[in-house]
């Protein structure tokens, strides 16, 4: 079983550096194995922590989770009122030259084959989502990029990369060329608790920083991407 390493423990609030492959909450099927939140009490001797926010089941990294209902309520408000700053990292098919907002509401794709419900797709009725796409590494066929999503729908950011032309490697769901695992990776998470705000940074998995290095590129910090977005906003704000 994977060990999952404890990135940010304090005020009731655990932040972990999730795997990819081990799901958030449990599925249909029993086979899938345990949850985040079974192998932290595992691994802790604690009760199983409430799940603050979802990430797929192939993505890694930074996930916050709740040791009190107390704190459970404070960042489960955060999540809905989209205060939470999240930063990912995603390796993408072609050339990102330059910073853009996808602006796009997004609904169940009705077109998806059978067995693909989940996938999302751009639709006017749907829920409002908006992602920032930065690029960090470009080359002539891939681009690693900073996203980071001003709401929290399904599937959000993989839906605004597909859409944007430069769908995540090994996303097939939504039309990526062939890889491991769909390379999205949450590097970065901050969010205020008791009134101090509070982060924690989660390096590029190894399969992802394993491409990276294939690539000739070296990896961002959680810190630098998180700094890379951040500065970027704030030139959007600027117009």
């Amino acid at each position: 079983m994977t060990a999952l390493t404890v990135l940010l423990r304090q005020g009731g609030i655990l932040v972990v550096h999730k795997p990819p492959g081990m799901l958030v909450v449990p599925g249909r099927n029993p086979a899938e194995g345990p949850t985040v939140p079974v192998v932290v009490a595992r691994e802790l001797g604690i009760m199983p922590p409430r799940v603050c926010h979802r990430l797929d089941r192939d993505t890694s990294g930074a996930l916050v989770l709740a040791e009190t209902a107390d704190a459970h309520r404070e960042l489960n408000a955060q999540f809905e009122r989209h205060l939470v700053r999240k930063s990912y990292l995603a390796l993408v098919a072609g050339c990102l030259e330059t910073p853009r907002v996808v602006d796009a509401p997004l609904g169940d794709d009705v077109t998806a084959p059978r067995g693909a419900r989940a996938r999302q797709a751009p639709d006017p009725a749907g829920k409002p989502a908006r992602t920032l796409l930065v690029p960090v590494r470009t080359g002539a066929e891939r681009s690693l990029v900073a996203a980071r999503p001003a709401t929290g729908r399904t599937h959000q950011v993989r839906a605004h990369l597909a859409h944007a032309g430069h769908p995540l490697e090994g996303d097939v769901l939504y039309g990526g060329p062939p890889g491991v695992r769909p390379l999205l990776h949450a590097a970065h998470v901050a969010f205020r608790l008791g009134g101090a705000e509070l982060s924690a940074g989660a390096p590029a998995w190894e399969d992802l920083a394993g491409r990276m290095l294939a690539l000739g590129w070296t990896a961002p910090s959680p810190a630098e991407v998180d700094a890379t977005l951040t500065a970027a906003v704030r030139q959007l704000a600027r117009g």
